[in-house]
């Protein structure tokens, strides 16, 4: 396990992912994912792995809403352990740059959705519970370090 300084988990967008596998619930808004953001004073704890190298183009493509950020973790102690890639939230126009309006539109617009990341907090948008319910039992099988 390792530790993030300088930023918070949050579910602040809503991912293509889970309307095409149909765990979005589109009418009550329960279709957020967790992603990063930075905060000052802010931190978490994680699970730090090595995965098999796909490329990152492999990898970017299956985090593609998110802009990937190397950064620094440490192991719970405190003491440094290292640097790995974070998924950290991101804008709608940055997804259009990198991945052109064309896949917005097939992957977004025409499912209904206006943005990914531009979600008030008064929108209502909740996390997807299928995907909620994933992160509670991985964060359980952690211990109490991850409970919050």
């Amino acid at each position: 396990m390792a530790r993030v300084k300088g930023f918070r988990r949050i579910f602040a967008h809503s991912p293509s992912i889970f309307i095409q596998r149909q765990i979005a619930n589109c009418e009550t808004l329960e279709m957020a994912s967790l992603s990063a953001e930075p905060m000052d004073g802010a931190e978490f704890v994680c699970t730090a792995f090595e995965v098999v190298d796909e490329g990152l183009d492999a990898f970017r493509e299956r985090e593609e809403e998110f802009e990937l950020k190397f950064v620094e973790y440490s192991n719970l102690d405190g003491s440094p352990a290292g640097a790995g890639l974070l998924c950290v939230c991101s804008t709608d126009d940055a997804y259009v740059k990198q991945w052109g309006q064309e896949r917005f539109d097939e992957l977004y617009t025409r499912k209904g959705l206006k943005t990914i990341w531009h979600w008030q907090l008064s929108s209502g948008l909740r996390p997807c519970a299928a995907y909620l319910r994933h992160c509670v039992l991985a964060s359980q099988r952690l211990g109490s370090i991850c409970a919050a």
